[in-house]
């Protein structure tokens, strides 16, 4: 929806413009490093690991819809 009041009609009046998003006016395509995984990743890697162990259950998730 790209509704704007009028002209003139209100002190914040600007004129519809494309999302910088689309036209980025900033670099890209640049490096971004990669340092590997999170320590926070890890530990709850192994936790949830441990968990498995001690529950005697494999823990799955999924992102996929569901029919509920």
């Amino acid at each position: 929806m790209k509704f704007r009041p009028l002209e003139g009609t209100v002190p914040w009046h600007k004129d519809i413009t494309d999302p910088t998003w689309s036209t980025p006016d900033w670099p890209v395509g640049y490096f971004v490093p990669d340092f590997g995984k999170d320590q926070d990743m890890i530990n709850v890697a192994k936790s949830l690991k441990g968990s498995e162990k001690i529950l005697k259950k494999k823990l799955n998730a999924s992102w996929e819809e569901t029919d509920a």
